[in-house]
């Protein structure tokens, strides 16, 4: 778009034109673009303060759209974040998703409001901030820091959460990864953190050793193994060191489904079709298969 400006080297008098010219002014479409993106900040500033989960929720998803130009946002997207509910029953309609997605969208400094909110000390929030991060296709490596104390606390819902969030996380990104294996020395979450390197198989190998410790232990206790067996299984032949203890799942544990899942793994981790253990392995559907 063009401006025009009339200047002369005399100075205009008169009125007249002589002397006179007319020097264009450029507004390149680039202003007119960071003019219109600005108008839809503050228009979605004001609109996330609605009550209607509806309008919020569109408010946030166009500010993840403009990403870092949003920046001016970010502590509205936070207060709402912090918002009560409208009704106790609404929590499936909040829009924690979308407001997470914004703020992680929006770069540095939405993820370090966003980790001020994984840190709360309030649990709803906190919540809140981990669940919304949890259901993003990628979540922000560098949000790992702030994931892993989920894996500490009581909440087991909370804890798996933070499984699937690192997990996702530790996949798309090899710093991650070596992250996570380094917080396989620490025994209080070791198995959260070897579920959650699971994912990112095969890059986690390292958290093979962890899952085949943990299936010995838990299997003199003739505790539920499923989700270990899964998490082994992801690993295939990396996983063949696990061999013995779920040939010994397969003899031993009381639970049929248990006993079917091992029979599986043990395909994957490149151990089935032993003459030991045929596949596939016979009379396993008999509950008294462990006697």
């Amino acid at each position: 778009m063009l401006d025009f400006k009339c200047s002369t080297r005399k100075g205009c008098s008169g009125g007249g034109l002589s002397g006179m010219f007319v020097a264009p002014v450029v507004r390149s479409a680039a202003d007119d673009k960071k003019r219109d993106q600005q108008n839809v900040v503050q228009r979605s500033i004001r609109e996330l303060k609605s009550s209607d989960y509806e309008v919020q929720k569109q408010s946030a998803l166009r500010l993840a759209n403009i990403g870092p130009g949003a920046a001016p946002a970010v502590s509205s997207l936070v207060r709402a974040l912090k918002r009560p509910f409208v009704d106790d029953n609404d929590e499936e309609e909040f829009p924690n998703v979308e407001l997470v997605t914004a703020l992680m969208k929006i770069g540095p400094k939405g993820q370090k409001a966003l980790r001020k909110c994984l840190r709360s000390r309030k649990k709803r929030l906190r919540l809140r901030a981990l669940v919304g991060l949890s259901w993003i296709k990628h979540p922000a490596p560098a949000l790992a820091p702030a994931v892993v104390p989920f894996l500490k606390k009581k909440d087991v819902g909370g804890r798996d959460i933070a499984v699937i969030t690192l997990g996702k996380m530790a996949k798309v990104d090899v710093q991650t990864c070596q992250y996570l294996e380094r917080l396989l020395k620490k025994k209080k979450i070791s198995i959260h953190v070897a579920m959650a390197l699971s994912s990112a198989a095969p890059q986690g190998k390292a958290a093979v050793p962890v899952l085949i410790k943990h299936l010995v232990a838990l299997l003199k206790k003739k505790k539920y193994l499923t989700k270990y067996l899964q998490a082994l299984a992801k690993y295939g032949k990396q996983a063949s060191g696990g061999v013995p203890v779920v040939q010994d799942i397969i003899k031993t544990h009381p639970d049929v489904g248990t006993r079917r899942t091992a029979a599986k793994v043990l395909l994957k981790i490149g151990g089935g079709g032993t003459k030991e253990y045929p596949s596939p392995i016979p009379n396993l559907g008999s509950r008294n298969h462990h006697r």
